[in-house]
């Protein structure tokens, strides 16, 4: 099983100065004005963390940070009907793209770009050249999931953000019931002692398992070019674009090679949590944020029990396995990679839930706040 888990630099918001302040330069919506921090992780751990220079713009929809000054005003009262003010330049008052980026992130996106290219040119050789008709399944997942994007955008939304979460949950919906499915029909062929033996889980590639994990691979060849085209990333470093790099990686590794499919088709069942992390995400972006809505607060309840069994506990289960498996494999990088991948996830996992728990927190207090002044 191949897992690589490397570093970035990000920025996070500490405290809001001004909440809706204006509006986010990438989807429109509602943009706080934040004092934020960098943070520098390795394994997707924060090491160091520093303060940024000084207060700046941020989007809680699209994670997207920008200088104040790039701004439009904050949208008016719904009732009210205005015309959207464009971006200007403070110096010459030229309009100014909103699509605008540093030029470091820029030569990130040139080089996740060209790595998209490479590992490209890697599978249609693969194809072409050494008759690998079996990755063919790639190319139908990238093409499936560029065709949802392109209907999502002509029918539902062009907001770029908004097309690319709704495509996510598309693909967190088809995976996560594959694996269930899979795991489910090899349940009932062999029994759960049988399917879960080392030699099963590292030899042996269950029915329709390399077709699944070939149809993810192309999802995340789709979104890694997605985010490259439209600019849903922002930092010097990355960590979405690092993540899917990571992915391709070693999921194309796996495919090339033909070995611990079974165990990286047990991993994508924490897809079952993300179909609800891309909810929350879309629900937000569609204007429901009051926590005190039953569906809100059903929504929060399907999220906490996802994440605890469909990803907390089953890659901790999966790591324990392995664990316990480690005489059994042969010599080689296999068992070290293994193990150094399952406790990035995990560590990822535990930072994860901090994250969600935070979010819990800010989306239900103000709300809070709300009542307890109304009484």
């Amino acid at each position: 099983m191949f897992f690589f888990f490397v570093g970035g630099l990000e920025q996070q918001a500490r405290q809001v100065l001004q909440s809706a302040a204006g509006r986010c330069i990438a989807c429109g919506s509602r943009a706080d004005l934040v004092e934020y921090e960098k943070v520098l992780k390795l394994f997707f751990v924060p090491v160091w963390r520093w303060p940024g220079k000084q207060p700046s713009m941020y989007c809680d929809n699209c994670n997207l940070f920008f200088p104040q000054s790039l701004s439009p005003p904050p949208p008016p009262p719904e009732k009210e009907v205005v015309k959207e003010a464009a971006l200007r330049c403070q110096f010459c008052d030229r309009g100014v793209d909103p699509a605008f980026r540093s030029d470091k992130e820029s030569k990130a996106g040139a080089f996740f770009m060209a790595t998209l290219v490479m590992w490209s040119i890697s599978v249609f050789f693969e194809i072409l050249f050494n008759k690998r008709s079996e990755l063919i399944p790639i190319l139908l997942g990238f093409v499936f999931f560029q065709s949802a994007n392109v209907a999502v955008r002509k029918l539902v939304s062009r907001d770029p953000l908004f097309v690319n979460t709704c495509v996510s949950l598309i693909h967190s919906s088809i995976t996560s019931a594959s694996v269930v499915i899979i795991l489910l029909n090899q349940w009932r062929k062999s029994g759960v002692d049988k399917m879960f033996e080392h030699s099963e889980l590292v030899d042996v590639t269950w029915p329709w398992a390399y077709q699944a994990l070939c149809f993810s691979c192309g999802y995340f060849a789709y979104d890694q070019l997605d985010m490259l085209l439209y600019g849903l990333y922002s930092g010097w470093i990355p960590s979405i674009l690092v993540h899917h790099l990571v992915l391709l990686v070693c999921f194309t590794l796996a495919l090339y090679r033909k070995v611990t499919i079974n165990y990286l088709i047990l991993t994508l069942i924490c897809e079952l949590h993300s179909i609800f992390l891309h909810v929350r995400k879309v629900r937000r972006m569609a204007g429901v944020r009051d926590a005190r809505t039953k569906i809100v607060k059903a929504e929060w309840v399907l999220n906490w029990l996802a994440f605890i069994f469909a990803r907390f506990i089953s890659h901790i289960l999966i790591t324990i396995k392995l664990i316990g498996d480690a005489p059994k494999f042969k010599n080689g990088v296999e068992l070290p990679l293994a193990l150094s991948g399952m406790a990035g996830m995990n560590l990822l996992n535990i930072f994860l839930g901090i994250d969600l728990f935070s979010a819990y927190r800010r989306e239900t207090k103000p709300k809070k706040d709300h009542h307890n002044h109304h009484e």
